[in-house]
């Protein structure tokens, strides 16, 4: 799921950009990768600091 979702925004940012090429893609699909899967974490961490009134 993770992976279709950052490949598509890889193929999306490609179509926009066309000076972008083969290996400049698997940089920003790795850092697209690093940056929706860290986001689910940072969104957990919060609520349980909101539930534990340590916000």
């Amino acid at each position: 799921m993770l992976e279709k979702i950052c490949t598509f925004l890889t193929n999306k940012i490609r179509k926009e950009m066309p000076d972008v090429d083969d290996e400049r893609a698997e940089v920003i699909n790795y850092g697209l990768q690093n940056i929706v899967g860290e986001i689910p974490k940072v969104f957990l961490v919060l609520l349980i600091s909101y539930i534990l009134r340590y916000f």
